[in-house]
């Protein structure tokens, strides 16, 4: 919830920055120790950057136009899958040491670069407070310019002196302002998960990260398995596109879609997340039984292409569920769901180590069973926010 209380655009930069330093120890580092540190640094820092740039463009742009922003946002997740996709590439030219040194430049510049063209986005509750200071303080400044004119220099000190404590007062009110309109932690999660739709929306999210991450951890063991011979450059290369042509494409459809049909249809943030789910499932089970690799990539390329659309309407419907206060943990919270997603993969695992099942068939039942209750849980989201009184933006 740290976003909630300061200016989004300098959590962001800040821990950008220590996260490109993160990079940068890695790719210097001279023992395991050293490497664990640094990711575990690289982690930390990393998880406080959603929440602050989710946040920051909600501020930056009307709630009519954010699903489009945070899928184009949430786009570079996949082109970066794909981008990784070609490390094993990028490894044979500059070594390990010198791709961790080039991300680390890149996201340093990048993070600065942020910092000074983003304008100042304060908390969400201190806006009015400011508005209201403002008001006030054009409201004194006025009398006291109109007074000032053919006055004594004594008057002139007197009346600085009554906008100096007018502007002061107008600072401790704005503060306490702040301070009530911004929702400690607790308080904030207990509302948070007081609102039903917001329960549900968390559900269908933490359904969908499992299924994601069943097919991110284990497709290239899958595709190791059933097409031992093809794994090279030309596998690489045609991973990389699906990653980050399909995924990328989906992300940002999906918001633009969004935005386009939720005017005449407010349930559309949710029923197009729920759609996607349930058409992906015969292509991930094409991917699976394809008879050769380029069938099953191209399979594969389309269950990306129709199930990557859910980022950018399910972070918009939560920012639209929760209270203003609170916005920034809402997508702390949501980030946080990524630990749930790590369960499925484990469950995968297990049951391919421990029992009978081989690895196809365990990824043919879990993930369209997860696919399946998440879209449940994205529809009965949307009946809940279509009852819910609705908020301030």
């Amino acid at each position: 919830g740290i976003v909630d209380r300061v200016d989004p655009r300098a959590v962001l930069g800040l821990s950008s920055l220590a996260w490109a330093g993160a990079m940068g120890w890695q790719a210097a580092a001279r023992s395991f120790s050293d490497v664990l540190a640094s990711r575990f640094l690289l982690g930390f820092a990393q998880a406080f950057t959603n929440p602050a740039s989710y946040t920051a463009l909600g501020k930056l742009y009307a709630p009519e136009k954010r699903a489009s922003a945070f899928g184009v946002y949430s786009s570079g997740v996949y082109i970066g899958g794909g981008v990784a996709a070609l490390s094993i590439l990028l490894i044979e030219t500059l070594g390990w040491r010198g791709i961790n040194s080039v991300a680390a430049a890149i996201g340093a510049a990048v993070a600065i670069g942020a910092f000074l063209v983003l304008p100042s986005l304060p908390p969400s509750g201190a806006k009015a407070a400011g508005a209201s200071s403002d008001d006030s303080a054009g409201t004194s400044a006025a009398p006291s310019a109109g007074t000032s004119a053919g006055t004594s220099e004594m008057r002139e000190a007197e009346s600085d002196s009554s906008i100096d404590s007018t502007r002061e007062t107008d600072a401790l009110a704005q503060i306490e302002a702040s301070k009530d309109a911004i929702l400690p932690v607790l308080e904030g999660l207990q509302e948070l998960f007081a609102t039903p739709s917001i329960r549900w929306l968390l559900l269908g999210s933490g359904l969908r990260f499992m299924a994601g991450f069943c097919i991110g951890v284990w497709i290239v063991p899958f595709y190791r398995e059933a097409f031992p011979a093809e794994i090279g450059v030309r596998f690489a290369l045609l991973k990389a596109s699906v990653n980050g042509i399909a995924g990328a494409a989906s992300a940002a459809g999906g918001g633009f879609l969004t935005d386009k049909l939720s005017q005449a249809e407010p349930r559309t943030p949710q029923w197009l997340p729920a759609a996607g789910c349930v058409l992906a499932i015969p292509f991930w089970l094409g991917t699976l039984y394809a008879d050769s690799l380029e069938l099953s990539l191209a399979a594969l390329f389309v269950e990306y292409l129709v199930a990557e659309c859910w980022f950018g309407p399910t972070i918009a419907s939560l920012q639209k569920a929760a209270p203003p206060g609170a916005q920034g943990l809402a997508q702390g919270v949501f980030s946080m769901l990524t630990l749930a997603g790590n369960l499925a993969p484990a469950f995968v695992g297990y049951l391919v180590q421990y029992s009978d099942i081989q690895l196809p068939e365990a990824l043919s039942y879990t993930v369209p069973f997860l696919y399946i209750s998440s879209a449940l849980a994205f529809l009965v989201a949307g009946e809940k926010l279509v009852a819910q009184p609705q908020r301030q933006s």
